[in-house]
């Protein structure tokens, strides 16, 4: 009930344009041409919410202007939260997102991700809070049968994370990409959680937190930008054809575990 009630103060929130009078929120086209560059790395979820965004403001026939390349109300919104992403919350909030300008994506709290990305210090990072994040958001995984091996790995994270002055949000996430939340063959049968390899081929490690260890000394030889392209590029996680793909869906992963963090943090407080 509390995430429904947030989604629909959000709707309520973005829906308010330069003129207030109105319950339209307006897209510059700028943001139109980005929306429309980044809609082939998301999710086919994403991408059906985008492609109803989209006919929606042909529909609207919106003239189309530097400034203004069209208008969406909240209720047009929330249809396409129903319709393409069938009330899932959480995509919801991702999509809602994404088509945020910046100036409200500052103000957008609960899912504000930028700038942590550039962090070196995270001594002021809950641990207890991280963990049960991390929990929290192994729980998405759509096997619950199969136990994460990732399960209480919260601590291990942040550990090597301030170890090796990188990012534990970017590091559980690219762990929870890479091993299908703590649940695939290599994670299960080899404790590899990060996809790593050697001459031999996937690695084995002894335990899963050698795994994040290893992980933590890789990523921090590596230099990533706020997208981590550049870290998909270095050809230890995918090809370069699928590098755009895989930093979105791991962006997208670190976002939700962010948040899931806030949250913890801010139900403590």
């Amino acid at each position: 009930m509390i995430r429904k009630i947030l989604l629909f103060t959000i709707l309520t929130c973005i829906a308010l344009p330069a003129h207030a009078q109105t319950d339209r929120y307006c897209i510059s086209s700028a943001k139109l041409t980005e929306m429309h560059n980044e809609q082939s790395t998301q999710n086919p979820d994403i991408q059906r919410a985008y492609n109803a965004l989209f006919e929606i403001l042909v529909a609207n026939n919106e003239s189309g202007t530097k400034d203004n390349a069209g208008c969406i109300t909240q209720q047009d919104l929330a249809q396409i939260c129903k319709d393409a992403l069938n009330d899932d919350d959480e995509m919801c909030e991702l999509f809602i997102y994404a088509v945020m300008t910046p100036a409200k994506q500052s103000a957008f709290k609960i899912l504000q991700y930028s700038g942590i990305l550039n962090k070196t210090n995270f001594d002021d990072i809950n641990p207890d809070a991280f963990k049960q994040a991390v929990n929290k958001t192994l729980a998405r995984r759509r096997d619950k049968q199969i136990p994460s091996k990732l399960q209480d790995m919260g601590p291990a994270f942040l550990e090597n994370a301030k170890l090796k002055q990188i990012d534990p949000f970017i590091a559980a996430a690219i762990s929870m990409y890479e091993s299908t939340y703590g649940t695939s063959s290599k994670a299960r049968n080899l404790n590899n959680i990060a996809g790593l390899q050697g001459a031999g081929g996937y690695i084995k490690f002894p335990t899963v937190p050698d795994s994040i260890a290893s992980q933590a000394a890789t990523i921090s030889k590596l230099s990533y930008t706020k997208n981590l392209t550049s870290l998909a590029n270095s050809g230890h996680y995918c090809a370069k054809s699928v590098a755009p793909k895989w930093a979105a869906d791991v962006r997208s992963i670190a976002m939700v575990l962010y948040r899931n963090y806030n949250s913890i943090v801010q139900g403590k407080k």
